[in-house]
């Protein structure tokens, strides 16, 4: 993997988390349900988002040890 498609592949991750939390908060402001409801989609989306930056920071480690270890 280069370091260019590094980037995009980081970027591609944040800008999903940036609009899953979007999604969420603008959901949040139309549904009149139960907050009970609310609670586990929100519970949901923010599991999702801690997963994807789990492993966009693995990734980043490992692209950042296996060009280390290429420079050697």
């Amino acid at each position: 993997m280069t370091k260019k498609q590094l980037r995009s592949l980081t970027v591609s991750l944040i800008v999903l988390i940036c609009s899953l939390l979007i999604g969420y908060i603008l959901l949040a402001l139309v549904y009149e349900g139960s907050l009970l409801v609310m609670g586990l989609v929100g519970l949901l989306v923010v599991s999702i988002s801690a997963a994807l930056v789990f492993y966009a920071v693995k990734l980043v480690r490992f692209f950042q040890k296996e060009t280390k270890d290429g420079q050697k």
